[in-house]
């Protein structure tokens, strides 16, 4: 049975395997060692790939692949198989036998040993059957510092300090009940993170990919002389792991500044002119003009006390959060799956997605904000802080947060 390899692929695999009586080493120079496993041949997951799209691209029998998804059985999802994975044929250097590998995600890979040899550029095919398994790959961890000045946005401001794009939202996470960094950010702000890294090596590709963990310690400066400096330090210690400040003050509040990432604010709390009935009356939210689709969320824990098409508002859910408070969504397109009337939700937990259902002439939220069945503006809406970091480990913690940030 011939394996139909490119000659690029057949040139490196012999180069490697003939690497050691190549390489041009004295006695006082050893050679590099071979790796274990040699690249035979690689290919990218491309939309609508099968697994019997997969095995014919790499020449493999056809009568493989129910061995294979057997094999798979309980030890991962063939659907989580994306285009543009990479996925590859190794050959052990110091035999002869095959696996497939695939990286699913950066933490692990999926290797799947084949019951076929390859000898010379034919398969031949071995006892045995076909063995998988998911490797977790080795990583190294470190340290990394981050900072940068905003001149438009923070995001373009993190990507341009070394930053990923996630960064800029877990970033965004740890200060979203003090910052609105969309209404918030008039530029000249500054930033300062240090973030956990890990390395991770890919033996099989024989490269390795960086993935960036938890934000232990950042800092937010307001723009202008003498503005707002705001510090926040990792605790994972006594107490409820989070962010806290320099006095022990946990960052996490009861209502989020803003329940979406939006554009702009296209109509404020107050009176106003209703851009549909055409005449002056109270308007008891805000309105957040966002593309239709983008999420919405709970602005704090409670119970959903209705979901479904109130009049004006279109879709809406109305969610509880104590006694006293409440707040409300309009104008959704959809509900996520899982609310329901009764439903218990948690802050930044998922409830809809931005429409224009109801009374609207485009997509936007309306968000509502209630004490006692009393609208009130939400932006001026007192939120109260979750729990400090407890007597117990407080002045320990304190101590960690002076090495952080030293005060002049």
């Amino acid at each position: 049975m011939k394996l139909l390899l490119r000659p690029f692929r057949v040139a490196l695999l012999g180069a490697l395997t003939g690497l050691t009586a190549l390489w041009p080493h004295t006695a006082h120079e050893p050679p590099p060692p071979i790796p274990d496993w040699l690249p035979v041949a690689c290919e990218d997951v491309r939309p609508g790939d099968t697994l019997e799209s997969l095995v014919r691209r790499f020449s493999l029998p056809a009568e493989l692949v129910p061995r294979m998804a057997e094999a798979c059985r309980g030890v991962v999802d063939l659907r989580q198989i994306r285009p543009g994975d990479p996925l590859l044929l190794v050959r052990r250097s110091a035999g002869d036998t095959l696996r497939l590998v695939h990286y699913s995600n950066p933490e692990q890979c999926l290797v799947l040993t084949l019951p076929l040899a390859l000898r010379g550029d034919s398969l031949h095919e071995l006892a045995g059957e076909c063995v998988a398994r998911v490797e977790r790959l080795q990583a190294t961890t470190r340290r990394v510092e981050r900072r940068g000045r905003v001149a438009a946005t923070l995001y373009d401001a993190m990507v341009g300090a070394g930053g990923s794009p996630q960064l800029a939202l877990s970033f965004t996470d740890i200060f979203q009940w003090d910052v609105d960094f969309l209404t918030d950010i008039h530029g000249d702000e500054s930033f300062w993170l240090v973030v956990e890294e890990r390395r991770l090596a890919r033996p099989y590709l024989g490269d390795s990919v960086t993935v960036e963990g938890r934000i232990l310690a950042a800092s937010f400066q307001a723009a202008g002389k003498g503005g707002r400096l705001i510090q926040a330090l990792w605790h994972g210690g006594c107490g409820q792991p989070g962010y806290y400040d320099s006095q022990g003050r946990s960052f996490q509040k009861q209502f989020l500044k803003s329940p979406l990432n939006y554009r702009r604010i296209s109509s404020q709390f107050g009176m106003r002119n209703h851009p549909v009935l055409r005449r002056v009356r109270m308007h008891t939210g805000i309105d957040y003009s966002a593309p239709h689709g983008t999420p919405v969320v709970a602005a704090a824990a409670g119970v959903v006390t209705a979901l479904g098409w109130e009049r004006g508002y279109g879709k809406v859910v109305r969610v509880r959060h104590d006694r006293k408070r409440s707040t409300v969504y309009g104008h959704l397109s959809s509900f996520a799956p899982g609310v329901r009337k009764g439903a218990r939700v948690d802050q930044n937990q998922l409830i809809g997605r931005v429409g224009a259902t109801g009374l609207a002439t485009g997509p936007h939220l309306h968000y509502e904000y209630l004490e006692n069945g009393r609208s009130l503006d939400p932006g001026r809406a007192i939120s109260e802080p979750g729990k400090p970091v407890p007597s117990g480990c407080r002045d320990e913690y304190l101590t960690t947060f002076r090495k952080w940030f030293p005060q002049p």
